[in-house]
């Protein structure tokens, strides 16, 4: 009774279509039972030959910079990523891939050192465009402080209607200010595309940061810093000392132009 349990253990089911031409050939297309000692063995030497042609195949092949690797289980998945496949970062480096719709496929090819060029070549344009937009936030700030208008005889007497001066003071900047901010995320956008993200969202998330930057130093300080120069700039060239006491004086008169 014994004996006859062990070779009962011993016996395996084998459907050789499930294992290809190697199965097929030598175990026919019908179920049978096969000495496990015999088939496990056998059926390893032959994945190993089969890995080894793949391999010399991956070998002859040409070399790709990028590759998307798909799992059916998530402790795999995992596993692979939080492994440690070289000491090399630049050589070798692993990312949880976006959904196939994110994907951006002209980009998954760049090497990482290309990827890092583009990026910095992209934050250098950005800051070059910062400092180049302020110019015009200076201009467009000088409206603000009435007195400064005043000073030029032939706007005085235009200025001196209540409609013109609120208009001037209170609605023009603002205006003018809404419409370069609303071309800003285009030309970021453009600007953006080139620096060589591997998804839709990385572009958008970036192009949130650098929109905020932008507004930060572009808009809020440039703003503050140029209306207050130029309301004070004579006092604070014949005493520079007092530039505290002429930024406490001047800087609550650029209210208006944040509030509008």
């Amino acid at each position: 009774m014994l004996c006859c349990t062990a070779c009962v253990l011993l016996q395996v089911l084998v459907v050789g279509p499930r294992y290809g031409s190697w199965g097929t050939e030598r175990y026919g297309v019908a179920p049978r039972q096969v000495d496990a000692l015999e088939f496990y063995p056998a059926a390893l030497q032959q994945r190993l030959r089969e890995l080894s042609a793949l391999q010399q195949a991956a070998l002859r092949s040409l070399p790709r910079p990028a590759a998307v690797v798909t799992f059916r289980r998530q402790l795999v998945s995992t596993l692979a990523a939080a492994s440690l496949h070289s000491y090399d970062e630049a050589s070798w480096a692993i990312s949880p891939a976006p959904a196939p719709q994110e994907v951006i496929w002209k980009a998954v090819g760049l090497r990482s050192w290309e990827v890092s060029l583009r990026q910095l070549a992209v934050w250098v344009a950005f800051w070059l465009l910062v400092l180049f937009y302020a110019p015009v936030v200076a201009l467009i700030q000088a409206p603000v402080n009435m007195d400064n208008l005043m000073k030029i005889p032939f706007l005085r007497s235009l200025l001196e209607l209540q409609f013109v001066s609120s208009l001037i003071q209170g609605f023009l900047p603002s205006l003018v200010l809404l419409i370069f901010l609303a071309v800003l995320p285009y030309l970021l956008g453009a600007l953006i595309r080139r620096a060589g993200l591997h998804s839709i969202t990385a572009e958008d998330s970036l192009l949130t940061l650098m929109y905020f930057l932008f507004q930060l130093f572009a808009v809020f300080i440039f703003s503050f810093v140029s209306g207050t120069a130029l309301s004070q700039l004579q006092a604070l060239l014949d005493d520079p000392h007092r530039l505290i006491s002429l930024l406490g004086v001047s800087a609550p008169q650029q209210a208006s132009f944040f509030s509008t």
